[in-house]
């Protein structure tokens, strides 16, 4: 074989093997330099590192924060915080897809070009927990909320406390918002919120006018000892109270104007009547402030929409001119009938609790009160064992009170004294038990004679029969 032949051969055979290694299958061999995942161009990389870089990626992403934007003020949420999770085994299935995919030396030169110029992306597939997303915003919706304050007077610098809305947080709304802007890729979310419009604006005091006293009423009280946390309570009560005011036709609700009355709220325990009988309680001392505005209204001719008698006779204030409140379930409810508005005014001091109710005008010259007692029901004794008093001994835990079924009447006069018109109602007060513990612990000495027994527990007394009152 000569040379040329020799050197012919040995061209084919190295053309040869170089067709096969062009043509034979095989994949990409590790991640190329270039690569881009979610917008970060990557090194060369084996796949084990690649799916590391990924993974330390996404923990950043999800580090970020989502700024939320309520009205003018903006704050900064981990956006993992919302339940988003991304899946980080889903991009590196997909780069080995790819890679799988080409096989021929071309398309394997290609495949590097590309990564190398940097289009060659991929983005990290992601998910979020919505029950995560609810919880947040469940949670961020107590603290965005707060009711819309009604404009009030400030009856001792005679001016007006500007009204204030409210708002409520849409946590459905803004739950869809914020899926919105995580799959839009922003960066910012703006909440849902509803606009609560207060039920009397400063604007609808603009015109007040409060020359006249309509009505009024004093209860007293004592402040010292054992009462000092019922008086603080009236005047915590009275606090929220004085200054409010009524426009025509709108109602004055008690349970609304003043709240729970809880400890968080400043009250105190005090006593208070629950089931007939009296007990300490928190916020023990509405009731009186509840009685004191329903006289002064009473006297001052305004609705009385509803309200509820005590179920005992209160010692602070006449049979007949009271009202008990237990929120959130017994209210009272008084309107403004008259064409103009009416404001509380309400002082706590000196051992009296003062309420009046100012406005205009006098649309009556007079408003009278009758009450008549119209029937009794006599009082039970119970007889309560008590093992740390010795046998023999009694104390009287509450004094027995006959119940009363009564009439009431308001009056209506002009200025002539003639009766314009007249209300007439029904009321029923429960007895009062008879409430007298009884000692049943052994005596040291049982030998020893047991003492006499007390002389009977009187009851209280009876009210008058019949009483009028006209302002």
């Amino acid at each position: 074989m000569n040379a040329a032949n020799v050197l012919l051969s040995l061209f084919m055979m190295i053309s040869l093997a170089a067709s096969a290694w062009t043509w034979v299958p095989r994949p990409v061999s590790g991640v190329p330099s270039g690569v881009v995942v979610d917008g970060h161009p990557l090194p060369a990389c084996t796949l084990d590192e690649f799916e590391a870089r990924v993974a330390a990626q996404a923990k950043e992403n999800g580090a970020r924060p989502l700024t939320v934007v309520l009205g003018n003020e903006r704050f900064e949420v981990p956006v993992k915080k919302l339940g988003l999770r991304f899946d980080v085994p889903a991009v590196r299935r997909e780069l080995e897809a790819l890679l799988a995919s080409r096989t021929g030396l071309w398309e394997r030169v290609a495949f590097r070009r590309n990564a190398a110029a940097g289009r060659v992306r991929l983005f990290t597939p992601f998910a979020y927990d919505r029950s995560a997303m609810e919880a947040f915003f469940t949670q961020l919706k107590g603290s965005v909320d707060r009711p819309a304050v009604p404009a009030r007077l400030d009856l001792l610098r005679r001016q007006v406390v500007p009204s204030a809305d409210g708002r409520l947080l849409d946590v459905a709304a803004s739950i869809a918002a914020a899926e919105r802007a995580i799959l839009a890729g922003r960066d910012e979310v703006k909440l849902a919120v509803e606009r609560l419009a207060p039920a009397q604006t400063t604007e609808d005091l603009a015109a007040l006018s409060l020359e006249k006293v309509l009505g009024w009423y004093e209860t007293s009280f004592a402040d010292h000892g054992k009462f000092a946390y019922r008086a603080h309570n009236l005047k915590m009560g009275a606090s929220k109270i004085t200054g409010i005011v009524l426009l025509p036709n709108r109602d004055f609700s008690f349970n609304l104007v003043v709240g729970p009355r809880t400890t968080k709220e400043g009250y105190r325990m005090a006593p208070v009547i629950s089931l007939g009988e009296l007990v300490d309680d928190i916020g023990g001392g509405m009731c009186q402030i509840a009685s004191t505005i329903f006289a002064a209204a009473f006297f001052a001719g305004l609705d009385i929409v509803d309200f509820k008698v005590h179920t005992q006779v209160s010692h602070y204030i006449d049979l007949g001119l009271d009202a008990t409140v237990v929120y959130p379930n017994v209210d009272l409810i008084l309107r403004n009938p008259y064409p103009f508005p009416v404001a509380i005014r309400m002082d706590v001091s000196r051992g009296r609790v003062r309420a009046e109710i100012l406005g205009r005008e006098k649309p009556y010259a007079k408003i009278g009160f009758e009450r008549k007692i119209v029937g009794e029901v006599a009082f039970a004794t119970t007889m309560r064992p008590d093992d740390q008093m010795p046998r023999g001994t009694y104390k009287l835990d509450q004094r027995g009170q006959k119940g009363y079924h009564v009439r009431r009447r308001r009056i209506f006069f002009d200025e002539q004294g003639v009766e314009v018109k007249s209300e007439t109602w029904s009321l029923y007060y429960p007895p009062a038990t008879m409430i007298i513990r009884e000692g049943t612990k052994p005596p040291a000495d049982p030998e020893a004679p047991l003492p006499p027994p007390p002389d009977p527990y009187r009851p209280a007394g009876d009210p008058p029969e019949f009483r009028r009152e006209v302002q």
